[in-house]
């Protein structure tokens, strides 16, 4: 086995036990995380977008306000009023280093409304799935680089990230959260905002539920960049498949919500080693060693590096993929399974689709990601009640659709069977995604023109 930094072939499984790992020369060695610079004006979080992190300098949230106030010169904080720099219609504030939800429409907001030429400012916070080598465009890194001297705000991040902004009348939300399920008293925070943009009507069902007022609620599904996530785009040479494997690929951080455990039990327990079949898991990054967050999925270093011969091929990547990359590796595939206790954006499916792809997911998938039923392999779920604290930081007892695990067995199988067919329909697939608004419609609606002033 070919040891890759980038790409763990993991070998040696025990059927989930808490053995020592014994995988891939350097799968033990882990950056520690440098301390973060502090960033005002939020609690230094974890986000998938989501959950919080306390640090020394934080302590508890009681000394928030006064750290706030301590640094309020500082970009994102208090507004700079530097009167030779002419001042912008919004400042969009994202986690952008992260190739997540709040990364991902952030980061094209801002180059659309560049190549528009909106007036507009950005300011960066940090959190769970921040990266520090994610490289983002020379145009965003100017961007960041400059006072914040705007007008107003537009928050890009999910329900329970940034839980110390405030969004008033002259700001936007561009919020994601599970509509299935969803904590009424946090969404009740967006109340005062002018404007609330959600992805489908079943968000903002949620939002009229939590009071706030209908005319301010805009539905419009995050837009995918087709030019780059469709059935051609190019594999990584070090990810080709070869041998003609059946490929399954599902992404996401290793988060409890995201269901990627699920995923690997059913997928080890339906094929047997001698099939050619491998899963692909695509990670931000393993679990945060030493940290034991309670909303991360327990011991799942151990789990991926237990995986050996014995058991149907799985292939595990958690380097830092450009967009290129990431739509590359998701052309490769044939499947990809969505094993998510909650969705918030379902922006991963949607790119997935984009690139031809069938999505092996819940049965209420289709109305909350706006994709065609006949892209869907639903799988039944079942209502289980998450424990406290782990479905995100601080949340609290809450109902969560999980994958019925024989449900989910069978259509995986189902989709090995059809994999001939599968293969023929991309184009076909690809070609039934639309994008209801695009990335230039979209940054209109935060950044106005003058004229709509």
């Amino acid at each position: 086995m070919k040891d890759n930094k980038n790409h763990k072939q993991f070998n040696n499984y025990s059927k989930f036990q808490n053995k020592p790992l014994v995988a891939s020369k350097g799968f033990n060695k882990y950056n520690k995380s440098e301390k973060p610079h502090f960033q005002p004006h939020h609690r230094k979080r974890n986000d998938d977008f989501d959950d919080y992190e306390d640090d020394e300098e934080y302590g508890s949230f009681k000394n928030f306000e006064k750290i706030n106030r301590r640094n309020e010169t500082a970009y994102g904080g208090k507004r700079k009023t530097n009167k030779s720099i002419k001042p912008a219609n919004v400042c969009i504030i994202a986690n952008f280093r992260s190739p997540t939800f709040t990364g991902r429409v952030g980061t094209s907001i801002l180059d659309s409304a560049k190549k528009q030429n909106l007036l507009f400012a950005a300011s960066e916070r940090r959190s769970y799935a921040w990266q520090k080598e994610f490289i983002l465009p020379e145009s965003v890194n100017k961007t960041l680089e400059q006072p914040d001297v705007s007008k107003s705000r537009c928050y890009v991040s999910t329900l329970y990230s940034f839980v110390q902004e405030h969004a008033g009348p002259q700001d936007s939300w561009i919020a994601s959260f599970d509509p299935m399920n969803t904590d009424l008293t946090q969404l009740r925070r967006l109340q005062r905002a002018g404007l609330v943009i959600v992805p489908s009507e079943k968000h903002a069902q949620a939002c009229r539920k939590a009071g706030i007022n209908a005319q301010r609620i805009k539905i419009a599904p995050i837009p995918v960049n087709t030019d780059i996530f469709n059935p051609r785009a190019v594999c990584p040479e070090e990810y080709l498949n070869k041998k003609d494997y059946f490929r399954i690929i599902t992404s996401g951080n290793p988060l409890n919500r995201k269901g990627l455990e699920d995923v690997l039990k059913a997928y080890i327990k339906e094929f047997k080693p001698t099939e050619k079949v491998e899963l692909i898991i695509k990670l931000t990054h393993l679990p945060k060693i030493k940290k034991d967050f309670a909303y991360e999925i327990l011991d799942f270093r151990k789990k991926l590096g237990a995986l050996n011969s014995m058991f149907a091929k799985v292939t595990v990547i958690d380097s830092t993929l450009s967009d290129e990359d990431y739509a590359g590796l998701l052309a490769s595939a044939d499947v990809y399974a969505a094993g998510n206790l909650a969705f918030n954006s379902a922006i991963n499916v949607r790119e997935a689709t984009a690139c031809g792809l069938h999505i092996i997911g819940a049965d209420y998938l289709s109305s909350i990601s706006n994709l065609p039923m006949n892209t869907i392999i639903p799988v039944k779920t079942n209502v289980i009640d998450m424990p406290k604290g782990e479905l995100y930081a601080d949340s609290p007892v809450i109902k969560v659709h999980q994958l019925d695990s024989q449900g989910l067995s069978y259509a995986m199988r189902k989709a090995f069977n059809a994999k001939d067919s599968l293969r023929g329909r991309k184009a076909g697939i690809a070609a039934s995604f639309k994008n209801e608004i695009t990335w230039d419609e979209l940054a209109r609606l935060v950044v106005p023109t003058p004229k709509e002033e």
